[in-house]
């Protein structure tokens, strides 16, 4: 049985050797003058002549700062598991901002092509309408024109219009006057077939007559013969 500076008694054992890390050496910097100046401390007072009390003080100092050590250890384990965690999340995001970031320009890519095309498109509409400008101007010039024209033939055609009256009113007449020709001529054909008949009916009275007389002349002619004889 021997007495171990790391417990009141019992076997001899050693201390598990621990080694804080980097990231632990930072987070400790803080303590890192207490924990020399007490193992400084220890240090001279393992001697031989370190009697019991001072053991079970040095061996309970050392087993705060074994439960603070770990306790560091467990919150360092926290913070890099907190770290891993926000490492992924951050990867997450990441990702998610560079897929949002490769869709926007893609996005951007077809807002590009469509506004080329549609520049394209505007650049065709406006020369066209350059060209409907012009025609229109010459299509203008051409209704003004025949505006002037137009005014012209109107004062023509009321002349015309007028003349036509006339002409209008004259043969309206001319008509009259044939209609009273055309019945005058209707009653003197109508007489002279009248007079044609009568002539027709007095010529064959003047035949009958005539033949009436070359037969009595025939016959008296003949009584005279007969007479004579």
């Amino acid at each position: 049985m021997t007495i171990s500076v790391y417990g009141s008694s019992g076997f001899s054992s050693e201390r598990p050797a621990t080694a804080p890390g980097g990231n632990a050496k930072v987070l400790m910097h803080g303590m890192g003058s207490h924990i020399s100046a007490s193992s400084n401390t220890a240090t001279r007072k393992c001697a031989p002549d370190v009697d019991f009390q001072t053991i079970v003080a040095l061996s309970k100092q050392f087993t705060e700062e074994l439960e603070l050590k770990n306790a560091e250890k467990t919150a360092l384990v926290k913070i890099i598991q907190d770290a891993k965690k926000a490492v992924q999340k951050s990867e997450a995001v990441v990702e998610k901002k560079k897929a949002q970031l490769d869709k926007a320009s893609k996005d951007k890519q077809d807002v590009d092509r469509k506004v080329s095309n549609l520049e394209e498109g505007n650049t065709k509409l406006r020369h066209e309408l350059a060209g409907l400008l012009r025609e229109n101007e010459k299509l203008a010039l051409e209704v003004e024109t025949m505006s002037e024209q137009m005014k012209e033939l109107l004062l023509v055609f009321g002349e015309h219009k007028e003349q036509l009256e006339a002409i209008t009113t004259m043969t309206n007449t001319y008509r009259r006057e044939i209609g009273v020709e055309k019945k005058h001529r209707d009653e003197v054909l109508a007489a002279l077939r009248t007079h044609k008949t009568a002539r027709n009916i007095l010529k064959n009275r003047v035949a009958d007559a005539a033949r009436r007389q070359q037969l009595l002349k025939t016959h008296v002619a003949d009584l005279f013969v007969a007479s004579a004889g």
